[in-house]
């Protein structure tokens, strides 16, 4: 026997309880927040990492993540005070 189950009810618990993909994008923005804030500014960090500030800005809005390789670059940038993995959680780094 198949049951119907509510969309009303799916649409409320979607908003109610947040994903492991929105605990993620959180995650990242607040380690773009803290590698901008070790580097000074959004364009700083853009020079250390080889990419335009809008990247940066698209990464702290949560527009886009950032690369694996802008990862490592965040990370060498920072000496480590912000990792890849906390960028880049789901990517598989060896």
């Amino acid at each position: 026997m198949h049951t119907n189950i509510d969309d009303a009810t799916l649409s409320n618990n979607e908003t109610d309880t947040p994903t492991d993909a929105a605990a993620f994008a959180n995650k990242t923005r607040e380690s773009i927040k803290k590698a901008i804030a070790i580097a000074k500014s959004q364009k700083k960090l853009a020079e250390l990492c080889a990419v335009q500030q809008q990247t940066v800005s698209d990464w702290l809005r949560g527009k886009t993540n950032p690369s694996p390789k802008s990862a490592v670059r965040i990370e060498k940038a920072t000496d480590g005070a912000v990792t890849r993995q906390e960028i880049l959680p789901d990517f598989p780094w060896l």
